[in-house]
């Protein structure tokens, strides 16, 4: 059996606000609706760069098996035997590097949290973005305390706090 991952408690779950009367409802979402635009590019970024290096990857395995494929097709008169011989040696020598590389890096593990974690940054935009053009029009809401510590809550616990590139 697996040991149980460890999680870091950040924060406490929620945070009271003891003055709710006095926040400033349009203040505050302008600011949520600004930091989640922020993270929402930031998270798909991530995921567009690790989806094209896994790609790329992909793509030089694929002209290195194709690449060997012609090699052995070139007549013995125009390419030595002992030539093949060292290419059949070299270029899947070459393609394990390159797959171990892609397998270390975990390109395509780091693409898949980085869309997840842009997936939530774009629902928290979408409902700050909605409150927002509520306000606009005149309307109010008891609960952007709520919708602060909800933001606060998901960023904590679903959201990697960094990923690196290698």
């Amino acid at each position: 059996m697996a040991p149980k991952k460890k999680t870091v408690k950040y924060t406490q779950p929620k945070i009271k606000v003891i003055n709710p009367k006095e926040v400033d409802n349009m203040f505050l979402l302008e600011n949520l609706h600004s930091r989640f635009s922020d993270s929402y590019k930031r998270w798909r970024n991530k995921a567009l760069i690790f989806g094209g290096s896994h790609l790329a990857v992909a793509v030089i395995v694929i002209i290195v098996q194709c690449a060997q494929v012609v090699v052995f097709q070139i007549p013995d008169k125009q390419l030595s035997r002992t030539v093949k011989s060292a290419i059949a040696t070299i270029l899947p020598s070459i393609t394990a590097a390159v797959l171990s590389l892609q397998m270390k890096l975990g390109w395509n593990k780091k693409q898949q949290k980085s869309k997840k974690s842009a997936t939530l940054f774009n629902k928290l935009l979408k409902d700050t973005e909605y409150r927002i053009k509520m306000m606009e029009a005149g309307g109010n809401f008891k609960d952007v305390e709520n919708v602060w510590n909800s933001g606060l809550v998901k960023e904590t616990k679903e959201v990697p706090a960094f990923i690196m590139a290698y």
